[in-house]
């Protein structure tokens, strides 16, 4: 999201607030699961993952397809397709920044991402008529908001992009990503987003991301589960990093209540000692 407050002389009655315009969403009885099968129907890439962390949850199902090419002079690529379950607010996929414990590795990373327009403002949003377009970026080490790292945007190499009323996809066979070269005979650690409520490149879902570590070779994937700052060894081996914080949250303010209770109940004590006196 962002926020940047100024000086006007609008009020509420001559400039009344009003919500984001929201991109029209999926027909139900249009995008079907047939149609969803059909939309990642790729014969040509030798590995396909989910990046829904937890299938059981709700966010839009997300595919990630690739395998890797050579070309002839023995150079290694990533020929790869993103899928994702829904409209084209924004999508993006890359590198996350292993350092960033802020948001989850994003801040600093190197994405790729894929816009419906361009000529970005964060009044008016995306210029539609400027047409879909996928810059390679480099995320702001601390500001998240898109205005923060627009010009950052470099050439995406061998990026297409593809998008109906009912889903997206975001293909690019490349070697890097704004420099950062992948990793093919190991692992590199990933991020993916995506927005389908507005076209002014905000805030994604927590259920529409996802942070994970991906074995190009093996096919195989981890997802990444951050431990918040504020957590103690006793709740360390949580496997729910969400559940174990808002557990401690609950813990602390019960620990702060019984305390401020047991507080009052001294003092309470003390004073009527005093007046029995």
């Amino acid at each position: 999201g962002d926020y940047f407050p100024a000086c006007t002389n609008n009020t509420h009655i001559t400039h009344p607030m009003t919500p984001y315009p929201q991109i029209d969403q999926q027909d139900e009885e249009t995008c079907t699961a047939d149609l969803w099968t059909e939309f990642n129907s790729q014969d040509e890439y030798d590995h396909v993952i989910s990046l829904k962390p937890d299938p059981t949850k709700p966010g839009p199902d997300t595919n990630f397809f690739w395998s890797i090419v050579e070309s002839e002079d023995g150079q290694k690529k990533l020929k790869a397709r993103l899928t994702f379950n829904d409209v084209f607010g924004w999508l993006a996929f890359g590198f996350a920044n292993e350092f960033d414990t802020v948001h989850n590795g994003m801040n600093g990373g190197k994405v790729l991402l894929m816009k419906p327009g361009g000529n970005y403002s964060p009044v008016s949003g995306l210029d539609l008529s400027v047409g879909p377009n996928i810059g390679a970026y480099v995320i702001d080490d601390k500001d998240s908001a898109f205005r923060h790292w627009i010009g950052t945007e470099l050439a995406a190499e061998g990026a297409s992009h593809e998008h109906t009323d009912c889903f997206t996809a975001l293909s690019f066979e490349s070697d890097n990503i704004s420099g950062q070269m992948f990793n093919l005979e190991g692992t590199d650690e990933m991020i993916w987003a995506g927005n389908s409520n507005d076209y002014y490149v905000g805030y994604h879902s927590r259920n529409s991301r996802a942070r994970l570590t991906i074995d190009w070779n093996a096919g195989e994937v981890e997802f990444f589960s951050s431990k918040p700052a504020w957590e103690t060894e006793v709740d360390s081996d949580g496997e729910d990093t969400l559940g174990s914080s808002a557990s401690k949250f609950e813990d602390d303010d019960s620990s702060s209540s019984t305390f401020a209770f047991n507080a009052f109940s001294g003092l309470a004590v003390i004073i009527i000692s005093i007046m029995m006196l």
